[in-house]
């Protein structure tokens, strides 16, 4: 299937994200209510899925129409950062793949992953690694997780501590600190933080 993925590289991203936040989350309240803006600004339905993630190693896909984020049963109950994440996610593929998806004709999960399977292999990862990332940026924003990371510096500092250059074990519980702020998981405030070069700026 020759589809081919608009070129975003992470600037081009930060600059959707900006964007969708300006429109549909003026407030920049954190967190961000993803599910609120999903259902009721997006209208798209959220469906359950039983078994989802067992049977197509994935948490959650968008329907080709657009009109729905099926997500796995047993995150959508019992993961809520995962859950947040994986609508954000979907909802980065409705911003900016849409001409991608709706070429791709499904209606079941079997039919789904076939459909996937069918974009060449560098194409798929790119739009994967482009809604990663925007869903990422939409959920943790440049400018509050930069405030963030420097309000836990200064408390650091205060009790003797640097975090810059910190090593491992002191940036995984800062991590996982700052996730709870945002309600997302570590693993997205590391790629947020990497990617905004949070660690290493002096």
């Amino acid at each position: 299937m020759a589809l081919i993925a608009p070129y975003l590289p992470y600037d081009k991203l930060r600059a959707v994200a900006e964007e969708f936040l300006a429109k549909y989350h003026p407030s920049g309240d954190i967190p961000v209510p993803i599910e609120r803006i999903v259902e009721f600004r997006f209208k798209l339905d959220i469906v359950p899925v039983p078994g989802l993630q067992d049977e197509c190693d994935a948490d959650a896909f968008i329907t080709s129409d657009l009109s729905e984020i099926r997500v796995d049963q047993f995150i959508y109950k019992n993961r809520p950062a995962r859950y947040r994440f994986s609508l954000a996610h979907e909802l980065a593929h409705v911003l900016v793949h849409q001409d991608v998806f709706k070429e791709l004709k499904f209606t079941t999960v079997a039919e789904w992953k076939a459909a996937i399977s069918s974009i060449p292999e560098d194409q798929r990862n790119w739009i994967e690694w482009q809604g990663y990332c925007l869903g990422g940026l939409i959920l943790v924003p440049p400018q509050p997780l930069k405030d963030l990371f420097a309000t836990k510096c200064a408390e650091a500092k205060r009790a003797g501590v640097e975090l810059r250059g910190a090593e491992d074990r002191l940036r995984k519980i800062v991590h996982s600190n700052m996730a709870k702020f945002f309600d997302v998981s570590s693993d997205v405030i590391v790629r947020r933080m990497n990617y905004d070069k949070l660690w290493t700026q002096s």
